[in-house]
C-alpha cells in the first residue's frame, strides 16, 4: 500500500513537474548526446513555429544558423568531458517562417540514470529578440550621431543639468583646443577664456531647459584655440529628456556666423554707399525676377516719372504700360539678345510716360545675375537715367549741325575742330571729301593722320604753325599742298582757324578748309601763259628776222611778197594759239587758215580725222604747209587757173619701234607737166626739211610726178598730238645776258667748230647762216636733247662751243651742258624766255645766256668770250691752228 501511494506520489509529483515545464515562461528541452530534440515544451515550440512532433524530428543545428555550428560543438564536447557544469551563449535562431529569433541559450548536462537512457542535456532558452532590437537600435542612433558630428563643421554637443560637457563632435573638441577625455565632464566656465561669455552660454542653456522648447540664439566666445578673438556662433539648442519625459540636459549644433555677419555688416555699408552714388547720379534703380514678372523698383524711379513708389506699384504692367509703342521692339531685341548670352549687358534709350503725359528719355542698363542650372535667365538687375535733356540738347545740335553742313557743302568748305592734347579732333563731310576720306569715314581724326596727308615738305610749316596758334593765340593761317588718301593727288588747301577759350579746359583751335587747287592752277596757267607768251614773242621776232635773213632778195618786190607771206602765216598762227590759251590747235583748223585764201576757190581739198596738235608743232606743220602752198602757187598746180591740190592725213599704226605715225599727203593736180626735181633748193624747200627732220623728228619724201608734186610725210604722233600738257621743265623767272671774261676783239673765230643745238628752223638755219659768214665750222644743227646728246657725245673732242637752245620741244637742254661742261667745252644758252630758268647747268665757270633774237654781234661777242673763256682755263689756245 506504501509502496502503491509511493509510485501515486511520484507520478503525481511527475505530472506537476511536466505540467510546470509545459506552462513554463521560457523554452526547456531535453537534448540527445546527437543534439536530437527529445522534449520541448509549448514555449519553445511557440518560439520556433514547429509543433513538438516536428521539433523533436530534427536536431539543434537544423533551427540554428550555420555560423553557430562549430561553436555548438565545442561546448557539448566540453559539457561531456565534464570540464564545464553548463554552457551559455547568445544565438539567434531559424524559424520555422525563416525569420531570425534572437535567444539566450543554456546547456546543462543532465546525470545519466541508466547507461542506455536517452537524455544528456537540458536546454533554457530565453527569447531576447526585444532587447537585441533595442540594443541595435541604439547602437544605430549613436552611430548616426557619430556620422553627423564627424561630417559637420558645425559644432554639435550635449550637456547635463549642471553644464557639464556629455558629448562634443571632433569640430567642438577641435574649438575647445582639448581632447574628448580632457573635455568630457566639464563646463563652459572651466574652459572659456572669459568668465562672463561663459555665464551668458549658461543662461542660455538654463532657460531652455526652463522653458522646454528649443531655441535659437547668437553668442559671442572666444576661445583659447582662436588665439582669444571674439567670434560669432548661431547655436540652436533643444532641451534633453529621459524615457519618463524628464528634463535632463540641453543638446545642440553651433554654426560659426562670424563671416557671414561681417558680409552682412559689408554689404549694409556697400548698399548705403551704392544709394548715395545712386542718388547722387541722378540713377533709378530695379530688380526683376524673370519667372513671376516680379519687379522691384525705387523711389528714385518713380519720382524720375512723377510718381510715388505706391502709384508705380499699383500699376500692372508697369514695362508695357509706360513704355513709348516705337521702342518696345528694340528694347524686346536688346533684352533678348542679352538674355541668350549674346551680350554681356543690354542697354536702350527709350521714351517713358511721365505722370504729366510728356515723354521722359531714359538710358536703361541691365545686367542678369541669376540663370537657372539650363542657363535661363532669373534675376536681372539694372538702372535707369533720366537724358531727356541730353537727347534734346542732340536733337538742336543736329537741328545746328545740319544748317552748318548745308551750308559748309554749299561753300564747299570743310571745317575741323582740333582740342590740345586730345587724341584726334573733329572734321564734317566736306573735310573729308577735300582729303579724299571715305565718306563713311568717322567724323573723328588724329592730329597724325591729318598731318599724314599734307605734303611732307610741307608738314613740319603746317605742325608749327598750328601749334603756335594754339598756345599763342595767333591765328592760323596756311595755304599748303596735300596728297589725297584715295588717289594720292596733290592738291592745294587753305586753312583757316582761331583759338577758342573753354573755361581752363585744354585749349582749342576751329577753322575750315577750303581747297586751292583751282585757284593756285589758274594762277600757274596765267604766269606760264605770260612767260609762254614772252618767250614764242621772242621767238616769233627770232623767226622773223631769220625769214628776212634768209629770204633772197634779187627782186625787192618778190622779196618783200615772200617776208610778208610768211609773217602774215605766222601770225595766223599765232592767232590760233592764243585763242585756245597756248594749249594746241586742231589740225584740221590750222590748214584751213592756211589754205584759206585757195579753199575758198574749191581749189584745195582737205580732209582728215579731228586731230588735235600739240603748241610747239602748230608754228612748225603751219610753216610746212605755207611754204608747200607757196611753191604751188609759184611752180605748182596752183599757178594755172586749172590745179588743185588734196591735202589728206591718218594715224598710221605702231611701227616697227612701237611708235604711231601722223601721215600726212600733199597731193598735186593738174598743173604745169614736172620734168624732174629743181635743180637748187630754195629757202622755202630748206625750211620744209628742216623742220620735217630737224624739229619734228619726222620723214619727208618728195615724189616729182608728170602730174604734179607729191609730197608724203610722216611724223611721230608722241611728238606733235597734243595728247597731255608737254613738259617745259622750270620756267625762266630772269632774262640776262651773261659775258664770261670779257671777248678778246682780236680773237679769229675762223675754222671754230661750233655746235648749234636749235629746235626752230628758221632761227637754227639763221644761225648756221652768220655762223658761216663768220668762218665758223657749223656741227649740226639738230633740234631734239636726243640728237643734241648724241652729237656732243660723237664730237665733244672737236668742238670748240656750242649753242644751247634751252626749250627743245618741251624739254630743256640742260644734259647737254653737263656733258660738254665734263668735256671742258665752253657753251651758251639760248632762250627766248624774259629771263633764264632758276635751274641751271652745273658747268664751272657759269655759262654764257643769249635771249632770242640774237644779232650778229652779240654772237660774235659771245662766241669771243667763250673761246677766251677755254683759253684762260687750258693755258693756250684749243687749236694747233691759232
Amino acid at each position: 500500500m506504501v509502496e502503491q501511494l509511493a509510485r501515486a506520489a511520484l507520478a503525481n509529483s511527475e505530472d506537476r513537474f511536466r505540467a510546470t515545464l509545459q506552462l513554463a515562461a521560457v523554452g526547456i528541452a531535453h537534448l540527445g548526446i546527437d543534439g536530437r530534440w527529445l522534449f520541448a515544451n509549448r514555449k519553445l515550440c511557440d518560439m520556433l513555429g514547429y509543433s513538438a512532433d516536428r521539433l523533436q524530428a530534427s536536431t539543434l543545428q537544423d533551427v540554428t544558423h550555420a555560423r553557430d555550428h562549430a561553436a555548438d560543438a565545442i561546448g557539448l564536447r566540453r559539457l561531456m568531458a565534464g570540464d564545464v557544469p553548463s554552457y551559455a551563449t547568445s544565438r539567434c535562431f531559424i524559424r520555422r517562417d525563416g525569420s531570425d529569433l534572437w535567444c539566450e541559450l543554456t546547456i546543462t548536462r543532465l546525470p545519466l540514470d541508466t547507461a542506455d537512457s536517452p537524455v544528456c542535456f537540458t536546454a533554457t532558452i530565453q527569447d531576447v529578440s526585444k532587447r537585441f532590437a533595442a540594443l541595435a537600435s541604439m547602437q544605430a542612433s549613436e552611430m548616426v550621431l557619430s556620422a553627423i558630428g564627424a561630417s559637420t563643421p558645425d559644432l554639435v554637443f550635449a550637456k547635463d543639468r549642471q553644464g557639464r560637457l556629455l558629448y562634443a563632435n571632433a569640430a567642438t573638441l577641435a574649438v575647445l583646443g582639448r581632447p574628448a577625455d580632457e573635455a568630457l565632464g566639464r563646463t563652459d566656465l572651466d574652459m572659456m577664456m572669459h568668465r562672463s561669455q561663459a555665464i551668458a552660454i549658461m543662461d542660455n542653456d538654463r532657460r531652455v531647459m526652463a522653458r522646454g522648447e528649443p531655441e535659437t540664439v547668437e553668442e559671442v566666445v572666444a576661445y583659447a584655440v582662436s588665439s582669444g578673438i571674439d567670434r560669432i556662433w548661431l547655436a540652436t539648442k533643444s532641451p534633453m529628456r529621459d524615457a519618463d519625459g524628464a528634463i535632463i540636459g540641453v543638446a545642440g549644433v553651433a554654426r560659426d556666423v562670424t563671416a557671414e555677419r561681417a558680409a552682412a555688416t559689408a554689404l549694409a555699408a556697400a548698399k548705403q554707399r551704392l544709394d548715395i552714388v545712386l542718388e547722387g547720379a541722378g540713377l533709378g534703380s530695379w530688380h526683376w525676377h524673370i519667372p513671376s514678372g516680379h519687379i522691384e523698383l525705387d523711389d528714385r524711379w518713380a519720382a524720375m516719372l512723377g510718381y510715388d513708389l505706391s502709384d508705380l506699384k499699383a500699376l500692372t504692367g508697369v514695362w508695357d504700360g509706360l513704355v513709348h509703342p516705337g521702342d518696345l521692339q528694340s528694347r524686346a531685341e536688346r533684352v533678348a539678345a542679352h538674355f541668350e548670352a549674346r551680350t554681356p549687358i543690354y542697354e536702350s534709350e527709350r521714351r517713358l510716360r511721365h505722370k504729366s503725359g510728356r515723354w521722359v528719355w531714359v538710358l536703361e542698363r541691365g545686367r542678369v545675375v541669376g540663370r537657372d542650372p539650363a542657363g535661363g535667365p532669373v534675376v536681372a538687375t539694372g538702372t535707369l537715367l533720366d537724358i531727356t535733356a541730353r537727347r534734346e540738347a542732340e536733337a538742336a545740335l543736329v537741328v545746328s549741325e545740319e544748317r552748318l553742313a548745308l551750308a559748309s557743302g554749299a561753300a564747299r568748305m570743310g571745317v575741323w575742330d582740333w582740342e590740345d592734347g586730345a587724341a584726334g579732333g573733329i572734321i564734317n563731310a566736306e573735310f573729308r571729301a577735300i582729303h579724299g576720306l571715305a565718306p563713311d569715314n568717322p567724323a573723328f581724326l588724329t592730329m597724325e593722320a591729318w598731318l599724314a596727308l599734307v605734303h611732307p615738305e610741307d608738314r613740319d610749316r603746317v605742325r608749327y604753325s598750328i601749334r603756335d596758334a594754339m598756345h599763342t593765340r595767333a591765328e592760323f593761317r596756311q595755304e599748303y599742298r596735300i596728297l589725297r588718301a584715295d588717289t594720292n593727288e596733290l592738291r592745294w588747301v587753305a586753312s583757316r582757324g582761331r583759338r577758342v577759350d573753354t573755361g581752363g579746359r585744354p585749349c582749342r583751335i576751329i577753322g575750315v578748309s577750303y581747297d586751292d587747287t583751282d585757284r593756285r592752277r589758274e594762277q600757274e596757267r596765267q604766269v606760264l601763259l605770260a612767260r609762254e607768251v614772252d618767250h614764242r614773242a621772242k621767238n616769233i621776232l627770232a623767226v622773223v628776222a631769220s625769214i628776212v635773213r634768209l629770204t633772197r632778195a634779187e627782186d625787192p618786190r618778190r622779196f618783200a611778197e615772200g617776208v610778208e607771206a610768211r609773217i602774215s602765216a605766222l601770225a595766223r598762227v599765232h592767232t590760233l594759239l592764243a585763242r585756245d590759251r597756248w594749249t594746241g590747235a586742231a589740225l584740221a583748223e590750222m590748214a584751213k587758215e592756211e589754205l584759206a585764201a585757195f579753199h575758198r576757190r574749191d581749189r584745195v581739198t582737205i580732209s582728215g580725222p579731228d586731230l588735235r596738235l600739240r603748241p610747239d608743232a602748230v608754228q612748225p606743220i603751219s610753216m610746212v604747209l605755207h611754204e608747200l602752198a607757196t611753191n604751188a602757187v609759184r611752180h605748182g598746180a596752183l599757178s594755172g587757173s586749172h590745179g588743185s591740190v588734196e591735202l589728206c592725213w591718218r594715224v598710221a599704226a605702231a611701227d616697227t619701234l612701237g611708235k604711231q605715225q601722223l601721215l600726212l599727203w600733199w597731193v598735186e593736180r593738174d598743173g604745169p607737166p614736172i620734168v624732174g626735181p629743181p635743180s637748187r633748193r630754195g629757202f622755202g624747200t630748206t625750211l620744209i626739211h628742216a623742220t620735217i627732220h630737224g624739229q619734228l623728228g619726222g620723214r619727208l619724201r618728195h615724189l616729182w610726178q608728170n602730174a604734179g608734186l607729191q609730197c608724203e610725210i610722216a611724223l611721230p604722233t608722241d611728238r606733235v598730238l597734243n595728247e597731255a600738257a608737254p613738259a617745259t621743265g622750270s620756267p625762266p623767272t630772269k632774262a640776262v645776258k651773261a659775258r664770261a671774261g670779257g671777248p678778246n676783239p682780236g680773237l679769229s673765230l675762223r675754222g671754230r667748230r661750233i655746235l648749234v643745238v636749235e629746235d626752230e628752223p628758221a632761227i637754227a638755219l639763221a644761225t648756221v647762216n652768220t655762223l658761216e659768214r663768220l668762218g665758223c665750222e657749223v656741227v649740226g644743227p639738230v633740234g631734239t636733247l636726243q640728237q643734241g646728246l648724241a652729237m656732243a657725245e660723237a664730237e665733244q673732242a672737236r668742238l670748240d662751243a656750242a649753242l644751247l637752245d634751252v626749250n627743245l620741244g618741251g624739254e630743256v637742254s640742260f644734259p647737254i651742258a653737263e656733258l660738254l661742261a665734263k668735256s671742258g667745252v665752253p657753251f651758251a644758252h639760248v632762250t627766248g624766255y624774259g629771263e633764264p630758268p632758276a635751274r641751271h647747268d652745273r658747268a664751272e665757270p657759269p655759262a654764257l645766256w643769249l635771249t632770242k633774237p640774237i644779232v650778229e654781234n652779240d654772237l660774235t661777242l659771245a662766241l669771243q668770250a667763250l673761246l677766251q673763256q677755254r683759253r684762260t682755263r687750258s693755258g693756250f689756245p684749243g687749236r694747233p691752228s691759232e
